[in-house]
Order: structure tokens, then C-alpha cells, then sequence
């Protein structure tokens, strides 16, 4: 952990330990919460397998990769990021996200509209 560990950081100040956050993985698909940041949730996802076609009504969202591959189908494309690439895709847009190997990622969205399962 960094030099801040151990001491006290002012209020409201938080110190993340992505390591601590991602052993706390228990499923194929896990959205561990970062943080709250101005009205828009920051998780972790520790992620294999398909997760199901879907759309967020009023929210964008946000994949940035870490560690391993993650295919993102939007429309007829499939984008492949690799660790240190993100993709972001609008409110209103279907996509599904594939892990075709252990992955995991931060995730960025709005609490703002419901996800819509499209399958």
C-alpha cells in the first residue's frame, strides 16, 4: 500500500487497494464498488464468460481494462480492448461484453436510468 497507509487522511478522503477490492471476487461477473464520484459509480470487475446483450436508458458507460481481454459487441462491431485500453459507450446503445479470458476491468457509469436486458 502506499506511504499513506496507516495514517488518518482528512474526511472524506479514500484510499483504494484495488488488490484488497478484486479478493473480494466470488463469481464470473463481480461489479466490486470503488466509489461514488460526483453522482457517478466507479466499480471493479473481476469478470469471465458472456454477460448478457443490454442498454443503460440514461446513463453512458465507461470499460477501461487492466488485466486480460475484454470484446465489447456495440452494434455489428465487436471491439477488443486490451489492458490500458477503454471504451465508452453511450446511454441508449445495445452492447454485450464478452471475457473470453479472466479479466478485469474498471467500470464507470450513472445511477440514472435502469440497465435493459436485451435478450
Amino acid at each position: 500500500m502506499s506511504a499513506a497507509a496507516g495514517k488518518s487522511l482528512p474526511e472524506g478522503v479514500v484510499l483504494i487497494d484495488l488488490s484488497q477490492v478484486r479478493d473480494r471476487a466470488t463469481e464470473a461477473w463481480n461489479f466490486l464498488p470503488l466509489a461514488e464520484v460526483n453522482g457517478i459509480r466507479v466499480s471493479l470487475s473481476v469478470i469471465e464468460g458472456e454477460y448478457f446483450p443490454h442498454l443503460h436508458e440514461a446513463d453512458d458507460e465507461l470499460f477501461l481494462v487492466l488485466e486480460g481481454r475484454l470484446l465489447v459487441e456495440v452494434a455489428d462491431t465487436v471491439v477488443e480492448l486490451l489492458p490500458g485500453e477503454g471504451l465508452r459507450v453511450p446511454a441508449g446503445v445495445r452492447h454485450k461484453a464478452v471475457a473470453p479470458v479472466p479479466t478485469v476491468a474498471v467500470n464507470v457509469k450513472g445511477f440514472a436510468g435502469d440497465t435493459v436486458r436485451l435478450d
